[in-house]
């Protein structure tokens, strides 16, 4: 008896799985923050170059490490989501390679000019240098001399993610910039938590 009241509990937990599993999803409840809303993020620039060797930067924030490099002959990954149909994401694109600015809280005074604003609109590079803000070069490609570190980063292939496009990089070198060691309030890493703060999202 036992033995067969056994298999029918175990039938009618099978029954309730299936149809949980079949049975629609609930809507999530109206006026709630989306579970990727909850969190803070690190921002990022991506810069690139385009066919006649012209710097260009955006803003990202939808960057992560993607593998943990334990020792010096592991790959090092990371992944960063590039906006569609944007300079950056053709450059990256055709070049096949980006280098990846880490910013700190001086940097929140560009998120205008790098991530709101177009590079076919303008050149980026020549109102950063208006600005006073130093930009120096490495890989033939353009970084600010003040963020806290850049890598250059090699692209390994990209996946559709809708208003997005996810790559795949191995970090072939970087370099630490010049508020790497910065103890200053403003030298500490820039996230959305901060941007916010301030206004700026």
């Amino acid at each position: 008896r036992s033995s067969r009241g056994l298999r029918s509990a175990l039938r009618l937990v099978s029954r309730q799985r299936v149809a949980a599993a079949l049975s629609p999803s609930p809507a999530p409840a109206e006026g709630l923050t989306p579970p990727w809303g909850l969190v803070d993020s690190p921002v990022y620039s991506v810069a690139t170059r385009d066919l006649e060797h012209k710097g260009n930067m955006n803003i990202a924030t939808y960057v992560s490490a993607a593998s943990l490099a334990k020792d010096a002959d592991s790959k090092k990954c990371y992944s960063v989501a590039l906006f569609k149909n944007t300079r950056t994401h053709d450059n990256a694109k055709r070049d096949g390679e980006i280098a990846l600015q880490l910013l700190s809280r001086r940097h929140s005074r560009l998120i205008k000019l790098l991530g709101k604003t177009s590079g076919n609109d303008g050149d980026k590079m020549s109102t950063l240098t208006n600005l006073g803000e130093e930009v120096s070069w490495r890989w033939d490609m353009p970084y600010l001399s003040s963020c806290k570190a850049v890598c250059r980063l090699k692209s390994l292939g990209w996946l559709d993610a809708g208003d997005h496009e996810l790559g795949l990089f191995e970090v072939i070198e970087w370099l630490p910039g010049d508020s790497h060691s910065d103890t200053d309030p403003d030298a500490k890493v820039l996230d959305t938590s901060y941007l916010k703060e301030i206004g700026v999202l």
